[in-house]
């Protein structure tokens, strides 16, 4: 059995100034859950829990700090339902003194989010990005009904599926060290498929390798994919 973390979350919307805290036991606190422990650029399942418990859609920003067996997420809110919803509260920015509404734990995480809050380098961790990049994929796909599922943020990339009625694309953000990625990936996988095509072609039944494994890489083939493309910032 996997070992489990506190995952913390400093869910917020910077267009309202609002944090949204959980209340329980007379004190409010960050929304926080326990899940089994991975990589900590995997991130979908924030969003997931998110939505599940508090019907909000986000993406997520990065980890901003790794105390021991907690990590703390920034959390950019996206969509969020117009009712109030019983199990949590919005917390406004504006005057220092909200901050004392919190347990103590998490007034100390909270406050040194506030004092090391500035212009990162890395787009991704940015508020504002995540909706530019699916304007940015709807207008090179020419598809206006696409469903975005966030899988990784961290600072070496950012990694969504994007998914359509007919063809499922991924997006792939990398920082300028990393720009030879795309002719990579675009070598790995036509190395990959044209193996895969020879030896099924070959012997059908002894080669061992599911048709449906390499069914996703083509969809998800670099040719019709937005992997390294710059013109997002463009």
């Amino acid at each position: 059995m996997g070992s489990h973390w506190v995952y913390k979350l400093i869910v917020y919307s910077k267009l309202k100034n609002k944090l949204m805290l959980t209340y329980d036991k007379n004190e409010f606190s960050l929304p926080s859950y326990r899940p089994e422990l991975a990589h900590v650029a995997i991130v979908g399942h924030i969003n997931e829990f998110v939505k599940e418990h508090f019907q909000l859609k986000t993406t997520v920003l990065r980890c901003c700090r790794q105390l021991e067996n907690i990590r703390i997420y920034e959390v950019e809110i996206l969509e969020e339902e117009s009712v109030q919803f019983a199990n949590h509260v919005w917390l406004t920015l504006s005057q220092p003194s909200d901050l004392k509404k919190l347990n103590s734990d998490d007034q100390t995480i909270l406050k040194s989010w506030i004092d090391t809050q500035r212009s990162a380098g890395i787009p991704w961790f940015h508020v504002g990005w995540r909706n530019q990049m699916e304007r940015w994929a709807a207008n090179v796909l020419s598809n206006s009904s696409l469903t975005f599922a966030q899988i990784r943020s961290w600072e070496r990339s950012a990694l969504f599926r994007i998914i359509s009625d007919t063809q499922n694309y991924y997006f792939k953000a990398v920082p300028d060290v990393f720009n030879h990625e795309p002719l990579l990936t675009i070598t790995y996988f036509n190395i990959i498929l044209c193996t895969y095509l020879k030896l099924y072609k070959s012997n059908r039944t002894k080669t061992g390798i599911s048709c449906e494994k390499y069914k996703v890489l083509y969809l998800a083939r670099p040719e019709k994919s937005l992997t390294g493309d710059k013109r997002l910032n463009s």
